[in-house]
This record gives structure tokens, sequence and C-alpha cells, in this order.
């Protein structure tokens, strides 16, 4: 079960160090995007063991197979969404689609809102959102409370941002499904946290202090 990792690049892999077998790959590094930037693809890779085709001393293989889940979408100006991010789903196994925005609450609070949406009009048409999947809500040690649903639901994960680095820790078992949807939302978030900050993500050897980062945790870097 995947619960700590790290994004190096364009991989994200399951523990700190980033000779890992990744479990996912996006098509683009995130810190390198620009403005005009409308898409990235997510991709899970599933490993199998695969026998040598020879009989030889190598034995079998491990193998990777990509499958391309979700498309990270920021809509342009011109064709403005009432979500600013979404998760665009390209296989029927998925959770549907995911828009993702703000809400501002009482005393200045920000939550983000994961909700599953849909498209009445067409490809070309406005989401209408649904059910809220997960919320996110920073809590006074500075990390961001992922939870199910909008209703205080069970906790499924933290994010953090620190030194530069920001990291997703899953602490709650759940779906491959669900897990997909997670980190494909979470990937919309740190995307949209630097389009807000103009601020670029530290690279893995640019750790605090010139030091590699250590511990666990879904961490983002540039590649």
């Amino acid at each position: 079960m995947f619960k700590f990792g790290h994004l190096a690049g364009t991989t994200i892999h399951s523990t700190a160090s980033i000779t890992s077998p990744p479990l996912y790959e996006l098509s683009l590094a995130l810190g390198h995007l620009t403005p005009s930037h409308q898409k990235v693809e997510l991709s899970r890779l599933d490993y199998h063991v695969r026998r040598a085709a020879y009989s030889d001393d190598r034995g079998p293989e491990i193998a990777a197979r990509k499958k391309h889940m979700y498309n990270l979408s920021r809509p342009t100006a011109v064709m403005q969404s009432n979500f600013p991010f979404y998760l665009e789903s390209v296989r029927r196994s998925n959770l549907g689609h995911v828009g993702f925005k703000k809400r501002h609450k009482m005393a200045g609070a920000t939550e983000y809102r994961a909700l599953r949406v849909t498209r009445p009009n067409g490809v070309a048409g406005e989401l209408k959102g649904g059910d809220v999947l997960f919320s996110v809500k920073a809590t006074a040690a500075g990390r961001g409370e992922w939870r199910e649903g909008d209703k205080g639901g069970p906790l499924l994960a933290y994010d953090t941002y620190e030194d530069g680095i920001v990291r997703l820790q899953i602490v709650e078992p759940m779906a491959q499904s669900r897990r997909d949807a997670l980190v494909g939302t979470w990937c919309l978030r740190v995307w949209w946290d630097i389009v807000a900050s103009k601020e670029p993500l530290l690279t893995w050897e640019q750790g605090p202090q010139g030091k590699k980062p250590s511990g666990q945790g879904v961490m983002a870097r540039h590649a």
C-alpha cells in the first residue's frame, strides 16, 4: 500500500530515495510549467513479473506497465471554468472527473475542496459539481489536512510545505481508485500553489542548507 514517497521531477516514488521504483509519472515537471501550460498527464506504474523470452541465467524480471489515469487541467482565461483546476479522467475505473476549487470561510480561513464533476453539456460545457470527495484545510501546525468529504470526515493524508519542499503523507488505507484521485488532486494543489506564489520548488539537491531532504512523505521538486 502506498503511504509515503516523493515527487522527483516527473516521477512519484514510494520512499525518500529517488532510486526506488516510481509509482506515478507526470508528463511534465510541475515546477517547470509556464502560464501557457493547460494539461499535464498523470500515469500510474503497475509492476509485474516477466519471465525472460529465452532460457538463460537471468531469471524473471520486474517490468512496469504505465497506465494513463488523469489529465491535470488548468483552463485558460478564454476557456475559464468554474473550477480553476480539475482532473480529467481517462479511464472508466477512475472515480470520474474531479474539480478542485477554493472556499473562503470565516476569519479569513481558506479551504480547498475536490468535487466529483460532470459535463452535462458536452466536452466544451461547464463543469457541474457533485459530491465532495476530499477537503483540505491548513492546521495551526502549518500542514494541510486532507479529509474525506467536507463534514469533518476521516483524516486521509497530510501535506506540508517547509524550506521550499512540499510533501504528502497518506495515513488511511483506501481503494486504489481513491488513491489515484487523491494523488492527482494533490498534484493540482501543488500546481495551484506554484502559480499563486510564483515561487519555484527546490531541487532534490537544494534541500535545507544544501542537505538532501530526509524523512518520509511525498516530496515535490524540480527535475
